[in-house]
């Protein structure tokens, strides 16, 4: 048997490194903007801190802690409409986009302006099992839940359209938005019910924002569908392949919400002394996560593309890591030289006791940071088996954290420990997921190869 050798994979290979310079274009804006409404969450939940009384700022906790539980099928969606939309286009079905989306914003919209008549049903019951002030709160809460579903829903078309800068000004927009709304609200009087409106207006303004430039992008032509050719009939196997998406990434984000959250948990149980001066570095050290999570807004839809095409997507999975440890580096260098003088700027003197754990914690969450990206790398790939590995994760942690018993130092070890082993795993299977594909191609590129 001949074997023929091409200088194909040598071509795709320059061009590949020829592209990373281009891959930070577009990635780097997004970075920034994640970084951006990162801070101004971080100096939002600062502010209202000072402006709420103890009891206030506690039910204020609960929202937001009810809030990011309800807000899950929203995320989850993203991952699903990527996937299902990368799909048709690369199987030359991208016509079948605009009606997909259609009947599925439409559904959305039903929920959307279904669930704030649940959840004035329900405020009542749910404030006094949460020991809330008001139930005004959780019937804003629960209608907020609803609009960020179909916010899901529009982001993950812009992420399956790779309207990155489009994406980058969406994040600000909820963040601006948020910012405002709340201090104004609150400002007026509105209390803790005010923080949950802003919530909610700050959905409003992102759904509007997303579809706009949906509409105006379907207007130039470049609308989901409009540049691929006609395509063959619809996919009957378009709603279970979202359930099936959604239930996994939903999965996975549940999972990085525990990973993201059990030490503060642990600590505030075992050690409660130490719990404000070991959250204070905590929030200092978990905007990296939250930069991971704005970037893989980025990854996924790369990932999802490629491997839809029968590629791999190392190089935007690279440059996404690097642009994480830009940051993490700067963080890193602060909380080595001046970890007292960056807590006394962010929180005063009284939140200084766990300063010393700030690098390891910092280092820690730079593992999580990097987690969260090869997650969503192999969630673009359709490795499912992902969320086995980070529920073991999520149990080893638990009992590390617990063999710390609530010591600041001890419980960033133990967390930078079982993140850093969590991330290698992960690296390992989307390496070796990507060895995959480049086989396939190689056997494609030889005459006769099988």
């Amino acid at each position: 048997m001949v074997v023929v050798v091409t200088a194909e994979p040598v071509a795709v290979s320059v061009r590949s490194r020829r592209a990373v310079p281009h891959l930070l274009q577009r990635a780097g804006p997004l970075a920034l903007a994640g970084l951006a409404a990162n801070g101004l969450g971080v100096a939002l939940t600062i502010a209202l801190a000072r402006l709420l009384d103890s009891r206030g700022y506690g039910a204020y906790a609960s929202l937001v802690g009810l809030s990011l539980i309800l807000s899950m099928p929203g995320s989850a969606l993203v991952v699903a409409v990527v996937r299902t939309v990368s799909d048709l286009r690369a199987t030359g079905r991208g016509v079948d986009v605009e009606a997909w989306s259609t009947q599925l914003r439409r559904r959305l919209l039903l929920v959307a302006v279904t669930l704030p008549v649940l959840g004035v049903g329900l405020g009542g019951a749910i404030s006094d099992a949460l020991s809330l002030p008001t139930p005004a709160g959780i019937a804003l809460v629960v209608s907020a839940a609803g609009v960020w579903a179909l916010l899901g829903f529009e982001r993950g078309l812009l992420q399956a359209g790779a309207s990155y800068g489009a994406l980058g000004r969406n994040l600000l927009v909820e963040a601006g938005v948020r910012t405002v709304a709340t201090f104004g609200l609150v400002g007026a009087g509105a209390g803790v019910a005010g923080a949950a409106g802003g919530v909610l207006a700050a959905n409003l303004a992102a759904v509007a924002h997303a579809r706009r430039h949906q509409v105006l992008a379907a207007a130039r032509g470049v609308q989901a569908g409009v540049l691929d050719a006609a395509g063959a009939d619809r996919p009957s196997t378009g709603r279970a392949r979202l359930r099936v998406d959604a239930a996994t990434a939903l999965g996975v984000l549940a999972l990085l919400a525990v990973l993201q959250s059990l030490d503060v948990l642990v600590v505030g149980r075992a050690a409660p002394e130490s719990s404000g001066s070991y959250a204070a570095i905590s929030v200092t050290s978990k905007a990296l996560v939250f930069v991971g999570f704005a970037l893989s807004q980025y990854l996924l839809p790369e990932a999802a593309r490629c491997f839809s095409e029968g590629r791999h997507a190392l190089h935007q999975l690279g440059v996404s890591l690097g642009l994480l440890a830009v940051p993490a580096a700067g963080l890193l260098l602060t909380a080595l030289l001046a970890p007292e003088l960056l807590l006394r700027t962010v929180f005063g003197p009284d939140l200084l006791d766990a300063a010393h754990a700030l690098s390891t914690l910092v280092l820690a969450t730079t593992a999580l940071g990097a987690a969260v990206l090869l997650a969503y790398y192999l969630l673009g790939a359709g490795r499912r088996e992902v969320v086995a590995v980070l529920a073991a994760a999520a149990v080893a942690v638990a009992l590390a954290l617990d063999a710390a018993h609530g010591e600041p130092l001890g419980t960033a070890r133990a967390l930078l420990a079982c993140n850093a082993a969590l991330a290698g795993v992960l690296a390992v299977m989307a390496v070796r997921t990507s060895q995959v594909d480049r086989r396939r191609a190689s056997r494609s590129a030889i005459p006769g190869g099988v």
